[in-house]
């Protein structure tokens, strides 16, 4: 064995994640595999969990379970893998410092940026983006004074994802909210909640939707008698067949079945419609204009245009796109929610960027024009998927990383690098306040207490200022 791959097997090699969500996480559980690879990952936040805590909606706890695989990451590794939060990429410290203080470093911060619809009235007040929307019901810091107005009749969310799909649900105020880690503020403000229909609106066709049976399954049961697809005979303006439905792949095969029980309400009874909130699926219409009060400024009204398949065959095909036809309608809300989606924040000006995709340029996780620069997750793959997808991009980008340590890729491979210590006085040179995982715990058990207060699991801190007082150890701090 040569100096150099003695000195690659018995040394410390680290490695920097930057984001605590998913991604960062499920690649440090495979990085670590590796007996020799210590990881520390920074987060922006002082709390950890990113997508998992901010992202999941609060009615979904079971997808939550996966943050206590997530601590034990941590708690039964504590001296290889470490957190530090309260440290802003790009901002606190940059891309060089980490290049220079760690062996390898993989960017997992998601896409924390909006798409846009690009048409006039957008900024209209009462007009948000999905993101701010979950933010503010899950407690983001940076979302907690949304300013979101209830008070409308009519609420209208454009896309047809199953973050749509949370957000029709969170607007429907299931019951099992009560007990959740949703935020008071939140919970109070759906409670006097005066929305009555929901519109949840795509360009494309029932079979070009992107959420899922699951999701489409709960929001049905929650307001199954009163759900219903616009146009109601949209599977008959098709002559769609059975024929045609298993041609479909197994996945949206059941999705359409499902849609098609969906689509026999051609008619909400009134009593209902009364009585509950009004959902309708709308397809081939899109968003065309915005149209706000002159006085106040708050939207109320939102313009859309037809789009129509050329054919069955075209209809049927999941990734086919409409054609825009001269036909026009408008609904009045008082409420839009914008949910197309999202792309990656560029922090660094020189990472290579594949705008079509929202993520930066790499193949299987290698960054281009790097050696040592690495991502995964929303990142590496663009915004869209489960988590359970995230799982299999953080997989493949910590098999690149430990065959690239195999072969003696990775550059300095054999020198001994400072990792946190470097940073560490960098970070102290900027009165940065970085939060340990223990001090993260203090914040967790102060908003199970809360949380108990209330009779709810959890109350989260909304607070930043607040959190890092609670890490400090200072336990009398309140929302």
């Amino acid at each position: 064995m040569s100096l150099l791959n003695a000195a690659r097997f018995l040394s410390t090699i680290k490695v920097a994640i930057v984001g605590s969500g998913p991604a960062g996480f499920y690649t440090t559980q495979k990085l670590i595999k590796h007996p020799n690879v210590n990881v520390d990952i920074y987060e922006k936040l002082p709390v950890p969990f990113g997508l998992v805590r901010y992202g999941v909606a609060p009615d979904h706890q079971d997808v939550k379970n996966v943050i206590k695989s997530f601590t034990s990451t941590i708690s039964n590794n504590h001296d290889r893998v470490n957190f530090y939060g309260n440290v802003s990429f790009g901002t606190d410290i940059g891309l060089d410092d980490l290049i220079q203080a760690y062996h390898a470093v993989v960017l997992c911060y998601g896409s924390a940026q909006d798409k846009l619809l690009n048409i006039d009235g957008e900024n209209s007040k009462n007009t948000i983006s999905a993101r701010n929307f979950v933010g503010w019901y899950n407690g983001v810091p940076e979302d907690k004074d949304l300013g979101i107005d209830l008070n409308c009749d009519t609420a209208c969310i454009i896309g047809h994802g199953n973050v749509a799909l949370d957000c029709a649900r969170i607007l429907l105020k299931p019951s099992n909210l009560d007990k959740t880690d949703i935020t008071s503020y939140a919970q109070q403000l759906l409670a006097e909640s005066k929305i009555r229909n929901i519109y949840i609106i795509g360009r494309r066709g029932p079979i070009q939707a992107s959420f899922t049976v699951k999701e489409l399954r709960e929001l049905i049961k929650l307001n199954e008698r009163a759900t219903t697809l616009e146009p109601t005979t949209i599977f008959e303006d098709n002559s769609v067949s059975l024929k045609d439905l298993n041609r479909l792949p197994r996945h949206k095969r059941r999705l359409t079945e499902l849609m098609l029980n969906v689509s026999a309400n051609r008619e909400i009874s009134s009593s209902v419609a009364e009585s509950g909130i009004k959902t309708v699926f709308k397809f081939l219409s899109k968003p065309n204009r915005i149209n706000a009060d002159p006085v106040t400024g708050a939207v109320n009204q939102l313009e859309l245009q037809k789009t129509e398949y050329k054919d069955t065959s075209s209809f049927m095909d999941p990734q086919a796109r409409p054609d825009d036809i001269d036909e026009y309608e408008a609904i009045n809300c008082g409420l839009v929610i914008r949910s197309i989606g999202y792309k990656a924040v560029m922090i660094d000006k020189h990472l290579p960027v594949d705008n079509e995709l929202g993520a930066i340029m790499n193949t299987d996780g290698r960054i281009f024009g790097y050696r040592n620069l690495y991502c995964s997750g929303w990142l590496a793959t663009g915004a869209s998927g489960v988590i359970a997808g995230t799982l299999q991009s953080s997989e493949v980008t910590a098999k690149s990383i430990l065959d690239d340590i195999q072969r003696n890729e990775l550059p300095n491979l054999a020198r001994k690098k400072e990792g946190f210590e470097l940073i560490d006085r960098i970070l102290a040179s900027r009165s940065i306040q970085v939060v340990h995982f223990n001090q993260w715990l203090r914040i967790d058990e102060m908003e199970r207490r809360l949380g108990a207060i209330l009779g709810k699991n959890r109350e989260k801190l909304v607070d930043v200022t607040k959190m890092l007082e609670v890490a400090r150890g200072i336990d009398d701090a309140k929302q």
